[in-house]
């Protein structure tokens, strides 16, 4: 029998650091899980089977199992991996922020993410991620926004982030996840999305300039770099005004 405090020093003698999923909540997560399913209540000190705390730490531990398969497929094409696209749990939370930390350099799209996450213009079931050989290396969040002129609103979505794992980038993981992404958001009924991205890979999915609408963004950006796609044709025929992003975007 073994305290959860025993768990995670396990965890911290045998993980290296630099591999250590970062979010301490995963591991807490998995054990106040596995502490309920036996009746325990381990906040209060209860004590875990040995195994459970196996699991947890195998769960920690899966950052470092996943570096072995980056270095694996590094240089490999996507299309001889095993590549599956699905929704986000909240286990996979502390991988979806290392992602994004990691594709953009920073730290801001990991904490817009978690934000996000809080807030109504999040849709169940529009944040994925893609899946090589049970570890995460890419994630895609579609939110809702509104199109506003003068006191009509017109919902919609917004496509961002995404981010691909730096050495995944380049192996079309991201394309797979915007497909999929347009797919589940038609699925939902949202009849269009709005995206400010590179003007020469958006437009492969059907995005084009918003100000053919006559649709803005709230700062300043260069015409061709912000976009829009309707799911349904014409659903935008009679929309205009100025796209309103959820609160979290005005922290980037």
């Amino acid at each position: 029998m073994i305290y959860r405090e025993d768990a995670f020093s396990l965890i911290q003698k045998y993980v290296p650091d630099e591999n250590r999923i970062k979010h301490s909540k995963a591991s807490e997560v998995v054990l106040c899980a596995l502490a309920q399913r036996w009746g325990e209540d381990e906040e209060r000190g209860g004590k875990m089977p040995g195994f459970c705390m196996i699991l947890a730490l195998n769960w920690t531990c899966k950052s470092f199992i996943c570096n072995r398969i980056f270095n694996t497929y590094k240089s490999s094409n996507h299309k001889k991996m095993n590549l599956i696209i699905r929704e986000e749990t909240r286990f996979d939370w502390p991988q979806i922020t290392k992602i994004n930390n990691l594709a953009f350099g920073h730290k801001d799209e990991g904490k817009l993410v978690e934000k996000l996450r809080t807030t109504d213009a999040f849709v169940e079931g529009l944040s994925l991620v893609a899946e090589v050989d049970d570890c995460i290396v890419g994630h895609i969040l579609f939110t809702k926004i509104k199109i506003v002129n003068d006191e009509k609103k017109h919902e919609s979505l917004a496509l961002a982030p995404i981010a691909v794992l730096p050495d995944f980038q380049n192996q079309g993981i991201g394309s797979s996840l915007v497909r999929e992404g347009l797919k589940k958001a038609k699925e939902k009924g949202f009849k269009s999305v709005v995206v400010v991205g590179h003007e020469k890979y958006y437009p492969r999915f059907g995005f084009k300039p918003a100000s053919s609408w006559n649709i803005r963004p709230p700062f300043q950006v260069p015409d061709n770099e912000f976009m829009v796609l309707e799911l349904e044709p014409g659903s935008l025929e009679n929309v205009s005004g100025v796209v309103h992003f959820s609160t979290p975007f005005n922290d980037l």
